[in-house]
């Protein structure tokens, strides 16, 4: 999620997303409001469910817009990659904790035996 490839590529998908999603539903409202006339023909049930579908559309795409941008304003001003190293353990300790948990799942030679004790 460091290289160059990665960060161009959501850059580009920034741009996309604006462009296709933010500006032209932004001027598909202003197409709306200049045939106001041929939109007030239409049923008012037809208008109102109109009107709730694409509010609710517009909205989703800025808020969608504005984590986006939020996360790019993160990634340009970030001073220092992300390593994801130190939200896990290291390897040694991740091996032996799981070595622990299966060695504590697995049944003993007594369990095994039906209770004996064998030794």
């Amino acid at each position: 999620k460091t290289g160059k490839v990665y960060l161009a590529n959501g850059m580009l998908m920034m741009i996309s997303f604006f462009i296709f999603r933010v500006c032209l539903y932004t001027y598909m409202a202003v197409l709306i409001y200049r045939t106001q006339e041929g939109f007030f023909t239409i049923p008012m049930l037809n208008r109102c469910l109109f009107l709730v579908g694409y509010l609710g559309g517009a909205g989703l795409q800025y808020f969608w817009f504005a984590k986006i941008l939020r996360g790019a304003y993160k990634t340009l001003t970030s001073s220092t990659p992300k390593s994801h190293a130190a939200e896990r353990p290291p390897a040694a300790a991740r091996e032996s904790h799981s070595k622990a948990a299966l060695l504590a799942t697995e049944p003993t030679a007594t369990e095994k035996e039906g209770g004996k004790n064998v030794k």
